[in-house]
C-alpha cells in the first residue's frame, strides 16, 4: 500500500478469504491478491 500519492488510491487488489475454524483468525486465503481490469482502469475523481 502506498499512501503518499493524494491524487492515488492506495491500492487497487484485492483478495478474497474464506472462513476456516481451524485456521489462526478464522480465515484463510481462498485467491491470492489481484486487480480486476475495472480497479485498473477506474479514473480516481479528485478534489
Amino acid at each position: 500500500m502506498d499512501f503518499t500519492a493524494v491524487d492515488k488510491p492506495s491500492s487497487r487488489a484485492s483478495y478474497v478469504v474464506k472462513p476456516d475454524k481451524t485456521a489462526l483468525g478464522g480465515s484463510v486465503i481462498f485467491r491470492p491478491a489481484a486487480v480486476s481490469g475495472l480497479a485498473e482502469g477506474y479514473p480516481v475523481p479528485v478534489g
